[in-house]
């Protein structure tokens, strides 16, 4: 996974190699409940530092309009790097797996060329950090 290990957990050796199919799939089961906990966690900050850096509710960010793909970026590449899946991401926004990934991997691009950009994803940033994430 790319990005900061925010979503590491430890994990038990409790393998002992005389596990059945289902006690594996329970354990796998419990793991995948983990991360999905751990990613609402951070989506849901996000979402309020992305409300408290700009004004603007998370749910008028994901309508299509040019002004608020800025915001979707910022929000996107933020919640990639603490560790949330694309999945969860396209899921969270309503937008197809491409146009996050386009989000993600413009990011860089973008703050570097693009003063307006640069501004918005600063402001983010200081909002994120006094908040610790």
């Amino acid at each position: 996974m790319k990005g900061k290990d925010n979503m590491s957990m430890e994990i038990p050796n409790i393998l002992t190699g005389d596990e059945t199919l289902s006690d594996l799939l329970l354990l796998s089961y419990s793991i995948e409940r983990a991360i999905e906990d751990k990613e609402r966690e951070v989506i849901s900050t996000m979402k309020s530092c992305l409300e408290e850096a700009f004004g603007v509710r998370f749910e008028d960010i994901s309508i299509s309009k040019s002004k608020m793909m800025f915001m979707r970026k910022i929000f996107s590449y933020n919640c990639f790097m603490a560790g949330v899946r694309i999945k969860t991401i396209c899921e969270t926004l309503g937008h197809h797996r491409a146009s996050v990934r386009y989000y993600i991997y413009n990011y860089r691009e973008l703050y570097k060329y693009d003063k307006d950009f640069s501004m918005m994803a600063d402001k983010f940033k200081e909002t994120k950090d006094r908040r610790s994430i």
